[in-house]
């Protein structure tokens, strides 16, 4: 019969306890001593993974010169940490035109850029996460080329004196505070008071603003590309929907509409399916709001 050692068995199993029971840091052996020289060959010194650039990202065309930044989070290669990060966006020229931190939210994280960006210029954008002072790999670039600059023409006049400028690309952002100060500047109620009906000539009159322009609401001028929908089927138009034309992406503008504590907000709903009807209002909606 062999016989083992005591001491020897002992010697292993402490062995295995200390190094299955430490857990493992989440930066570099490097960073976790304090040190500020890179582990890693990419310079990063945090254990986690590169962001992914969700939008924009393959040289896309945005509508506007403050582009909404989005990405998916890092995750922690060894445990979860919170973490922030870092945004970088540069010209073509590799130049530093505006940088940020920002907080984590969970699952998918957004910014949107404060500063108007060139007219027309393409640019570049990439992300890191960050934990203390310790840094993430980056991402990888996102490519994006800002809206055209607007052709300035003469405005054209109105039935009511006032004038009405060329036709443009409006944002959503843009035309939802139309919307909003077309409700509050009308004093329209779209709570339990309202019937389906002045809803519906609410929306359908708020996006003929957008659409077809506006003297007091909309004057620096129409963007066509702004419509409203039905669900299709012979069901009636949407009372707080507005749409994309083009894309058929869509919004819902009203929580609670119909109820006294409705508000508005930006509920993104994606893109409609094909059985929903997108279209854009009439200009006779325009009568509801007031030439």
């Amino acid at each position: 019969m062999k016989h083992v050692s005591v001491i020897a068995v002992s010697a292993i199993v402490a062995l295995g306890v200390a190094c299955t029971g430490t857990p493992m840091s989440p930066t570099s052996p490097s960073a976790a001593a304090g040190g500020t020289t890179a582990a890693n060959a990419d310079g990063s010194t945090l254990k986690v993974t590169a962001p992914g650039i969700i939008s924009p990202f393959d040289s896309e065309r945005i509508d506007s010169r403050r582009p909404t930044l989005v990405w998916s989070n890092s995750t922690g290669l060894n445990e979860q940490v919170g973490l922030f990060y870092e945004i970088e966006v540069r010209d073509a020229a590799d130049n530093l035109v505006y940088t940020q931190v920002v907080g984590e939210t969970p699952g998918t994280g957004s910014h949107a850029v404060p500063i108007d960006l060139a007219y027309n210029t393409p640019y570049s954008w990439r992300i890191r996460a960050g934990l203390t002072t310790e840094r993430g790999p980056w991402s990888v670039w996102g490519n994006f080329i800002t809206i055209t600059a607007p052709v300035v023409v003469a405005p054209t006049p109105t039935t009511t004196g006032g004038t009405i400028g060329p036709p443009r690309t409006i944002s959503f952002n843009e035309a939802f505070n139309i919307i909003v100060s077309i409700h509050n500047g009308g004093r329209f109620n779209l709570g339990g008071s309202s019937t389906r009906d002045y809803r519906v000539n609410f929306i359908f009159g708020a996006v003929a603003a957008i659409h077809y322009g506006h003297a007091r609401y909309n004057p620096q001028g129409p963007d066509s590309n702004w419509c409203v929908k039905d669900a299709g089927g012979g069901r009636p138009p949407s009372d707080d929907v507005l749409v994309r034309c083009s894309t058929r992406e869509a919004w819902d503008l009203i929580s609670g509409a119909g109820g006294n504590n409705y508000n508005f907000h930006t509920d993104y709903l994606g893109i409609l399916p094909s059985v929903q009807n997108v279209y854009p209002p009439g200009r006779s909606s325009l009568g509801f709001i007031g030439q």
